[in-house]
């Protein structure tokens, strides 16, 4: 019998949507999705303006690089995943011996050249570790990826059996900030054999192509000027960023994605430097990487005095200066972009339009930000 099963269907519905109407028309929905990189919800005015008619919505997600790619001591990308058997934690297949007798024990699927080159065989138990936490796995040589280890999602701390059962310990703890579920996609992981065993963006036009078109004039001397100021704006931001994810290190959603916006602003700041050449303004490209010296002192601190009251109220007052810094930003890439339709450079305003929709992204975060955080921490 087919879902909806109601008073009005008591035999169940054979097919949905037959009317043209669906859960996404604005008057009906109750949520209207969130930004993929920020997790900052749509407003209703948004959603209703971009989808009036209720329709499906495909969104293009950008590549964003793991913040902690392999290297070093965890030279493996870690994956995780579904297996056929089981259902997220087992609560209900664990209990059927069937499927619980099929996959009984995490594994961890390794390429066969991985395997040769650490001395694994197919059933050996391998010792998987992160800079969190570790899982001992059985070998599984299949047709992975070198490089890249795979270990199934439905094992965890809450097993008693055996140790070091789960994954979700071992993984990062960001969460995915679309669906609101745990990141564990990407993790740099080391691996050692146990004892046991089982028998870019497209860039612009660089400053030289461009420097053929330069004007002479008072116009494009202003249009430096604004390049200038906006190239200031977007590099404090950067800074801004960073200090906010180094001072606010434990909580894990605000400091990976203020990491993501910073790398944003420091590609724009790049890109600005790159346009601002051709009007002989010689601006920085290199954007600041980290927040200062103090930065490592910030992260020690935020990770000492994680769930106390007084972090709660810093990060308020961290967020609210946040937000009005970035406030401006959108509006000096607006008036930058109608300074390039007047001059006519094309490739100007093409660089406003692809960078002002992402500031209106960080000023959207924020935002969202502060209306989540502020009850939570102004009446606890």
């Amino acid at each position: 019998m087919q879902w909806p099963c109601d008073a009005e269907h008591p035999d169940g519905t054979e097919r949905l949507y037959t009317a043209g109407r669906f859960f996404a028309q604005p008057d009906y929905c109750e949520d209207y999705g969130r930004d993929l990189v920020t997790g900052a919800p749509t407003e209703p005015q948004r959603y209703r303006a971009m989808n009036p008619d209720g329709k499906a919505m495909l969104k293009a997600a950008e590549h964003l690089p793991p913040h902690e790619p392999p290297g070093g001591e965890h030279p493996f990308a870690l994956i995780t995943g579904r297996t056929l058997y089981h259902f997220h934690t087992r609560t209900k297949t664990g209990r059927t011996p069937q499927l619980q007798e099929a996959a009984p024990e995490v594994w961890v699927e390794m390429s066969a050249r991985d395997a040769e080159r650490h001395g694994l065989a197919e059933g050996d138990l391998a010792e998987i570790s992160t800079p969190r936490g570790s899982v001992h796995a059985r070998v599984r040589v299949g047709g992975i990826r070198d490089g890249v280890l795979f270990l199934p999602f439905h094992y965890g701390y809450w097993d008693t059996r055996g140790p070091g059962r789960g994954q979700g310990r071992a993984g990062r703890e960001r969460a995915d900030d679309h669906r609101l579920g745990p990141g564990l996609q990407a993790t740099p992981v080391q691996e050692r054999r146990r004892r046991d065993r089982q028998g870019g963006h497209r860039g612009a036009a660089t400053g030289g192509e461009r420097a053929d078109r330069r004007r002479g004039g008072a116009a494009p001397m202003k249009i430096g000027l604004a390049l200038r100021e906006l190239h200031r704006a977007e590099t404090a931001l950067t800074r801004e960023l960073l200090r906010l994810s180094d001072r606010h290190h434990a909580e894990h959603e605000i400091h990976h994605v203020a990491r993501d916006l910073a790398g944003w602003s420091q590609c724009h700041a790049a890109r600005l430097a790159d346009a601002a050449r051709g009007y002989d303004v010689h601006l920085r490209s290199e954007a600041p990487q980290t927040s200062g010296l103090l930065g490592p002192l910030r992260t020690t601190l935020s990770d000492l005095t994680r769930g106390r009251d007084e972090p709660g109220l810093l990060l308020l007052a961290d967020l609210r200066r946040l937000h009005r810094r970035i406030a401006g930003v959108p509006l000096d890439w607006e008036l930058l972009a109608q300074g390039a339709q007047a001059v006519k450079d094309g490739e100007l305003l093409d660089l406003a339009t692809a960078c002002h929709p992402r500031t209106l992204r960080h000023l959207a975060w924020s935002n969202a930000m502060l209306k989540t955080l502020s009850p939570q921490v102004l009446t606890s």
